[in-house]
């Protein structure tokens, strides 16, 4: 079967949100966008100037560490790799960098590419005024938009696709939300071919449901080649993908910046290396001990491979200006060489019970609670809110894929749903251990509906409950935040309760032996002040 079009609608108003951002000007307000079609396209060479109201300001008195990297980006060549730990302030080391090459050298093109929406937005206010600032999807957007003209962002694109391949009956939502997944991830790792489709289905779990492997491979190639042919109507994985795949050009920098390199996917680190170019020089950030998003399917190799392609040196930055004193000597069981700023406060790392987090003088709002998994903060959360305190859950994506499993179920009744949520679970368990795969995440799953279901009467207070209980914002200090780990990542808070009980996956692999060490650390360093281990 062949596709040849696929009907959008008008975006929605929290799409045009998304849109406005992703196409901002490609400097930090100080250049223009350069005319479409222009294959030489490159931001204008303008002496930089602070932008007004700019957070910035300046490292006068330097760390040994700070030093070394500003010498090697101002006066030396070629690129290097920041080996940066927890809180050491790698913003900061790039944003300092920039300005002070802007003071030597003002025709320099300085791009610096983003793993996270937010910390973009920190840094546009705090970077040279010349410099690009982008997310790597609004970079290739921007590239997009500058060949293909006006483009309309549509987060229902791959569901589209979906559809049109298997059809719209409701016993086919289930392959259609399958095979959407594994569109996207397909994109994320550049995949080309049925083999390549289906090594990643299997690695993250998908089921193939009524279609053979090879049957869902090639669905799923379809997907790609119909979505390759829409350039002007992108989905959110479209955005890095598309650009690769057409031979789009992608601007490069004399000097290009580039933080969480390791956490990049196949398709990011094409990005990194094609705004090089042949002459460019990178300097990366990176802390090989925080990739933890190997299940979504970031590199867990990315930093090495950005390395040798880039022939890049090694830096440090290792001493951090966000965790106690003793917080960074607990979390030097993973990271050895971790080391404190003699101005960082001396801090606590004890152990509570889960009777004191939860009494009237223990968590207050501000507060984060992480976990391991999923289950336990909404355990948690239920508890507070029957104590009459403001919570919320990190994860509006985790609360939409509770409520496809509502939908998937197609029950009746709570009790309907929980007896299908049993089957399903058991086969999947079933499924998943007979390839040797880890079955934790549909544990969770299983173990956050129950827990949602508990006291219930009808589906539709379900419903009610999962669609109240998560949201994205974490800078609220009138709710106490609860988390995953993964989804703290980049977030810090004076006071952090971290859920020992949460830690209950028995890696097999050396691969999940490291990503649990890797969260591990990740989560005790969202402390600045206070790290409580509930037991």
């Amino acid at each position: 079967m062949h596709l040849t079009h696929i009907q959008h609608t008008t975006p929605s108003p929290e799409e045009k949100k998304d849109m406005a951002y992703y196409k901002r000007p490609y400097s930090n307000g100080n250049s223009s966008a350069p005319k479409r079609g222009n294959p030489n396209w490159n931001p204008n060479y303008k002496k930089s100037t602070v932008v007004p109201g700019s957070m910035y300001r300046p490292v006068s008195t330097p760390s040994a560490e700070q030093q070394a990297i500003f010498d090697a980006v101002v006066d030396g060549t070629g690129s290097y790799i920041v080996d940066s730990y927890a809180g050491c302030g790698k913003t900061t080391a790039c944003v300092e960098s920039m300005h002070r090459v802007v003071r030597k050298s003002p025709r320099t093109s300085q791009g610096y590419l983003i793993f996270a929406k937010r910390n973009a937005e920190e840094a546009i206010g705090k970077a040279p005024a010349s410099a690009t600032i982008k997310t790597a999807h609004a970079f290739g957007l921007q590239a997009l938009g500058a060949v293909h003209g006006k483009i309309q962002v549509d987060k229902q694109k791959t569901d589209r696709i979906a559809t049109a391949l298997v059809g719209p009956d409701e016993e086919r939502a289930e392959l259609r939300f399958m095979l959407g997944k594994v569109i996207d991830l397909s994109k994320d790792y550049l995949a080309t071919t049925p083999e390549e489709v289906i090594a990643i289905t299997e690695k993250h779990g998908f089921e193939t449901c009524d279609l053979s492997e090879s049957e869902f491979a090639d669905k799923v190639l379809e997907g790609m080649r119909v979505s390759k042919q829409q350039p002007n109507v992108v989905s959110f994985s479209d955005m890095i993908w598309l650009p690769l795949v057409l031979g789009i050009h992608i601007p490069t920098f004399d000097i290009l910046y580039a933080d969480e390199i390791q956490d990049l996917n196949l398709s990011r680190i094409e990005i990194v290396m094609r705004a090089l170019g042949k002459s460019g020089r990178l300097i990366g950030v990176g802390d090989e001990k925080q990739s933890i998003f190997g299940f979504s399917g970031a590199d867990r190799h990315a930093l090495a491979k950005v390395k040798e392609r880039s022939g890049a040196a090694t830096l440090s930055l290792h001493r951090t200006y966000r965790c106690g004193r003793a917080i960074v000597e607990y979390a030097k069981q993973w990271v050895p060489d971790y080391e404190a700023a003699a101005t960082n406060p001396e801090g606590e790392v004890r152990d509570v019970s889960m009777q004191e987090m939860m009494a009237e003088d223990g968590v207050q709002p501000g507060d984060f609670i992480l976990s391991r998994t999923n289950n336990p903060t909404v355990k948690v959360a239920m508890a507070l809110l029957k104590q009459g305190r403001r919570c919320n859950i990190q994860g509006r994506d985790i609360g939409q894929g509770l409520l496809f499993m509502l939908r998937r179920s197609k029950a009746a009744s709570v009790a309907g749903f929980q007896s299908w949520l049993d089957e399903w679970a058991s086969a999947e368990i079933e499924r998943l251990s007979a390839k040797k795969k880890s079955y934790e995440h549909v544990e969770d799953k299983r173990a956050c509906l129950e827990s949602f279901c508990e006291g219930q009467r009808d589906l539709s207070q379900v419903k009610a409950r999962i669609e109240d209980m998560f949201d994205d914002k974490d800078d609220d200090t009138t709710r106490v935040i609860l988390s995953s780990i993964h989804k703290a990542k980049g977030l810090e808070r004076d006071r952090v309760y971290l859920l020992e009980s949460s830690f209950t996956c028995r890696p097999k692999t050396e691969e999940e032996v490291e990503q649990e060490a890797n969260v591990r650390y990740v989560g005790c360093t969202r402390g600045k002040n206070s790290l409580l281990l509930v037991g």
